[in-house]
C-alpha cells in the first residue's frame, strides 16, 4: 500500500467490541486475531506463492496497551509500557534508559512474563500483572496513539494554566 498506509485510509479495524474494557474480555475477544498473529508470525504469510515475513506493531491509546502488555494502569509506579523506570527516577536525568536495551532497563515479552508471575508486593515486579496477549509483537513495535498522548497533555497543561491563573 506505499504511503497509503500512514493514513487513515490505510489503517483497518479488526475488532469492535461492547464490552468494558478489561484484561479478561479482551483475552476472549481477541483470542482468535491472537491465534493468527502467532501463527503469521510462525510461520510467514504466503501469497500467490510468495512467502513473506510479517513484522506485527501494535498501537492503541495507552490503558489498552498497557492491559495488551500485561502491565497495571498507567498511575502505577512502573507504569512506562517500554522500560522499567519509576514514576520516582524520571526526574533524573543522569540515569540512561532505553526501550531496547535490557541492560538499561527495557522491558521484554519475557521479562513480562516472569514478572507477572512473582509476589504482587515483590519489588521486581514492576507493575507485571499478567502475560502479555499478542507475545509475537516485540514490546518495542508497541506504539502509543498520538491523538490520545496530545490530549492527555494538553489536558494537564490546561489544567495547570488554571491553576495558576485562580
Amino acid at each position: 500500500e506505499g504511503s497509503v498506509c500512514k493514513s487513515a485510509s490505510g489503517n483497518h479495524s479488526v475488532c469492535i467490541a461492547r464490552v468494558a474494557e478489561d484484561y479478561a474480555n479482551l483475552s476472549v475477544i481477541l483470542a482468535d486475531i491472537i491465534k493468527e498473529v502467532d501463527n503469521i508470525d510462525e510461520h510467514g504469510l504466503e501469497v500467490n506463492g510468495m512467502k513473506y515475513t510479517v513484522h506485527f506493531y501494535l498501537g492503541a491509546d495507552w490503558k489498552f496497551l498497557a492491559m495488551a502488555c500485561g502491565l497495571d494502569a498507567a498511575n502505577s509506579k512502573y507504569a512506562c509500557i517500554w522500560c522499567t523506570c519509576s514514576k520516582d527516577d524520571r526526574y533524573k536525568v543522569d540515569k540512561e534508559w532505553s526501550i531496547t536495551d535490557v541492560e538499561k532497563g527495557a522491558r521484554t515479552i519475557t521479562s513480562i512474563i516472569s514478572a507477572s508471575k512473582l509476589p504482587t508486593k515483590s519489588p521486581r515486579r514492576f507493575n507485571c500483572s499478567r502475560t502479555p496477549l499478542f507475545q509475537a509483537i516485540p514490546i518495542h513495535r508497541v506504539i502509543i496513539d498520538n491523538l490520545h498522548l496530545f490530549l492527555r497533555i494538553t489536558d494537564n497543561l490546561i489544567n495547570l494554566l488554571i491553576t495558576e491563573l485562580r
